[in-house]
């Protein structure tokens, strides 16, 4: 999160045009896998006449997926100039037992290396270079290698704040005697 001083249509709205550091930031967060927070045309800097978006929010996909709340706040703020933002954060630990690994005793070894090695994942930026990678090589093992079975949830009554269903779905699966277990 931060004052990013960057205009682009992704989070400011359609009338803006892309700043080429604003499409260079987006590729790269992209690239490692973070989500932009900011919905598009919400003001997060006034000053005068100006309403601008260049407070931008990012998170990982497991943060992203748990945010209830991303919301620049005018009405906080003591000076026209940046707004608070308020966020709200789900942080309840979902009780899951995981036996959804990869049946790694079976997997196609020569697929997974020969796709993995055609997936041009080098970049001269290191931390590009090993999302490339770590990403090339769990799409390899998503289609050449079974998973063991899949998570199940343990704790099937909900949150305990009483509020809505925490959205996780019960699933039992039988795992197969072989599986090494």
């Amino acid at each position: 999160m931060g004052d990013f001083n960057a205009d682009h249509p992704e989070w400011a709205g359609p009338q803006w045009e892309r700043q080429p550091k604003a499409e260079h930031l987006l590729e790269r967060m992209t690239v490692l896998g973070y989500h932009l927070l900011n919905e598009p045309g919400f003001t997060t800097w006034s000053r005068g006449e100006t309403d601008k978006v260049i407070d931008l929010g990012f998170a990982s996909t497991q943060l992203a997926e748990r945010i209830l709340m991303y919301n620049p706040r005018g009405e906080w703020a003591e000076t026209q100039d940046h707004y608070p933002i308020e966020i709200r954060i789900n942080i309840e630990t979902p009780r899951l037992r995981q036996n959804d690994r990869f049946a790694i005793k079976k997997a196609d070894w020569e697929e997974i290396i020969k796709e993995v090695q055609q997936s041009n994942w080098l970049d001269p930026e290191p931390d590009i270079a090993v999302a490339n990678l770590q990403r090339a090589v769990q799409d390899a093992l998503e289609k050449h290698c079974q998973r063991q079975g899949q998570a199940i949830d343990l704790d099937q009554s909900g949150p305990k704040s009483g509020g809505a269903s925490s959205g996780l779905q019960t699933s039992e699966t039988e795992i197969p005697e072989d599986s090494g277990r």
